[in-house]
């Protein structure tokens, strides 16, 4: 197969990534070429912000989607910010194709990731931590401020928790004040660590409020409640986000064990990327070009 890469569209720590994944497709056999629309079999791009310097992605995105061709997406992962790294079709979350479920706990436990015992602390406040709107992720989100107000509206309705919210790092939503002081919200400001890292912390809330992204995925590991989309690749383990904010579902361990097992496949270290070993869990899927089961 040939595989185009698409590096001048990518953010500033992609391109050891792409290199690596370059690298991989070489090993197995495969042909590389760069920032062709036509000769590549499945183009590979990072992201799916549509925005900045990624902009350009959404149009190549279109392009080969729209051919009936797949998209391999590159992108940050969860687990390890910035030492893993996602690799998808045709998405990212819940949304992208990592290669078969129902995996074992092997690459967990060689990634050294656990789960808190799942708790519900009473005393702890409801965390809103919104996303950047300018994603795919939101394409069927109505407008973000919109969407935040209402998400608080219809929580308060339910109880008097302190609400807490937590925007995107790179995208503040403004809280119009007579909503802050009418619904007792209080706002969290995003610290930055160093890179690409931001503090965050979910472990003392009652509960996450996350539509698509990465705290939902934190919650879950750390055994909190999350109220999420059906894009949310903690979806499995959550509660829908309109659900009741007073009984949070709790997830059977052997589920949480098994979402675990199969959330370990969807990230990897930049050497394990230029092994090959992630792309050979994709290519099943990716030869011949017709994949009805994979999502559009």
């Amino acid at each position: 197969m040939r595989f185009s890469l698409f590096t001048k569209y990518g953010a500033l720590n992609s391109q050891s990534i792409f290199g690596a994944f370059a690298e991989g497709c070489k090993k197995l056999g495969h042909e590389i070429v760069y920032d062709s629309h036509h000769s590549g079999d499945v183009a590979v791009i990072w992201s799916v912000l549509w925005s900045g310097r990624m902009a350009p992605n959404r149009l190549i995105w279109e392009s080969f989607r729209s051919k009936g061709k797949n998209v391999i997406v590159l992108e940050v992962g969860s687990l390890y910010r910035q030492k893993t790294w996602r690799v998808g079709v045709n998405g990212i979350n819940r949304e992208a194709y990592f290669g078969e479920k129902g995996n074992s706990p092997d690459r967990a436990k060689h990634l050294k990731l656990g789960l808190a015992p799942f708790k519900i602390n009473e005393d702890g406040h409801i965390l809103i931590c919104t996303q950047s709107p300018l994603s795919r992720q939101w394409r069927n989100m109505p407008n973000i401020e919109e969407w935040l107000v209402n998400q608080i509206k219809y929580i308060r309705s339910q109880t008097d928790r302190k609400i807490i919210v937590r925007c995107h790092p790179r995208y503040p939503v403004f809280i119009p004040h007579d909503i802050r002081f009418k619904y007792k919200v209080t706002c969290q400001q995003p610290n930055h660590v160093k890179g690409d890292v931001w503090d965050l912390q979910t472990k003392d809330a009652y509960a996450v409020v996350n539509i698509s992204s990465s705290p939902a995925v934190q919650a879950g590991l750390w055994g909190v409640p999350a109220y999420v989309g059906e894009e949310s690749i903690a979806y499995d383990i959550s509660n829908d986000v309109m659900g009741d904010y007073n009984n949070p579902i709790i997830p059977e361990d052997t589920l949480r064990r098994q979402w675990l097992n199969d959330l370990a496949y969807t990230e990897w270290t930049s050497d394990e990327i230029a092994s090959g070993r992630p792309l050979q869990r994709l290519l099943p899927y990716l030869e011949p070009v017709s994949y009805t089961h994979l999502r559009a």
